[in-house]
């Protein structure tokens, strides 16, 4: 067991490559540069209205069986095409549910599970409190655990394994980005034109560029709020941003596709854990598309045609300290685009390989 131990996260440093982005499709198992744990597009747990937002965990999905060779059969091995998403219960449980890379539950059979909170990654194995179905399960997680972020491993008896990071909201001061949720400044339901756009001048931490201009404007980010499309909320708050750029202050026909930025310091080394909450322009059945880099990778680049917010959820190691997070359109729409919220960027330091507990 205590071999187990040593190798589960180094193995999790190696095995999980970053997937390869051909168009506006994700390619798993492929290397890029820096170095990927996971990459989990998963519908979010907070979400708009309840009916439209609703996820679905109840159709599985058969995975596909990871073969071993004899050699490296007794060690650790990450599943493939796979991830582990994985929320803290207020009651100090832990769910964790497996998907595949469509947001599908994923069948897995885990009978060994373990958590991690230091430094040193030192892994104390938890016991299964329940099984919601073949792709979810309830661990009891320590109250002195569940205090800080924590990763978690999933193990079946033939050594392939699951992980994740869980980041506790007593720790929201690792999130690099701030207004990470639109909130500010606030939309005024009854001064709509003046108020619902983000201008440079605005001393907004988020910036903004216009992409192929079909207009002659100046970069503005469009704020949306549910106190005006009230059929829709944020996934987080009330306010969230769509990708597209009004040409004045009112919400004219003429618009242009947008770049949306932030800038931090990051350090050379370090892991980061990277969420975003995006779907499809709010009422909209044209499919639009989006691309998303952090420092000098870009994570994600494909179209966005869910009607739900949908997390996305990666955990990356880059080869040179990243310095910022760009969204751009890839919409063909001057009009429309997709929808983002909820965006943090943590970093999680220099992940050690674990120790024997």
């Amino acid at each position: 067991m205590n071999s187990v131990f040593v190798v589960i996260l180094g193995l999790v440093l190696v095995a999980c490559q970053q997937p390869t982005l051909i168009g506006d499709s994700i390619k798993q198992g492929s290397t890029t540069s820096g170095t990927t744990f996971s990459e989990t597009p998963t519908p979010s747990p907070s979400v708009g209205n309840a009916q439209e937002n609703k996820a679905d965990i109840s159709t599985p999905v058969q995975s596909t069986p990871v073969s071993l060779d004899p050699v490296s059969a007794s060690q650790p091995v990450v599943v493939s095409g796979a991830s582990l998403i994985c929320i803290l219960n207020i009651n100090k449980t832990t769910m964790c549910s497996a998907q595949d890379a469509k947001s599908k539950p994923f069948h897995f059979k885990p009978t060994r599970a373990f958590v991690a909170t230091d430094a040193k990654m030192s892994w104390k194995p938890v016991s299964f409190a329940n099984s919601i179905n073949p792709s979810t399960w309830i661990i009891k997680v320590d109250p002195q655990v569940s205090q800080y972020s924590f990763a978690v491993t999933m193990m079946d008896d033939a050594s392939e394994y699951l992980f994740n990071w869980v980041l506790s909201k007593n720790n929201s001061t690792l999130n690099l980005i701030k207004e990470s949720s639109f909130e500010f400044p606030r939309v005024d339901p009854v001064f709509v034109e003046t108020t619902s756009i983000i201008s440079q001048s605005s001393h907004s931490p988020w910036l903004s560029s216009i992409i192929n201009p079909v207009a002659p404007c100046v970069p503005l980010i469009q704020l949306q709020s549910s106190l005006i499309s009230t059929a829709f909320l944020g996934s987080s708050g009330s306010q969230w941003v769509e990708l597209t750029s009004p040409c004045a202050l009112g919400l004219g026909m003429q618009r242009n596709r947008v770049v949306v930025s932030q800038s931090f310091q990051g350090i050379t080394g370090h892991s980061y854990q990277i969420t975003f909450d995006y779907r499809n322009s709010p009422g909209d059945s044209t499919v639009h598309a989006m691309k998303v880099t952090f420092g000098n990778d870009t994570i994600f680049s494909k179209a966005t045609p869910e009607v739900l917010w949908t997390r996305y959820n990666q955990i990356v190691t880059p080869k040179v300290a990243p310095n910022i997070i760009i969204f751009l359109s890839q919409s063909n729409d001057e009009n429309r685009a997709t929808a983002i919220d909820n965006i943090i960027v943590s970093d999680l330091g220099i992940l050690s390989p674990p120790s024997a507990p």
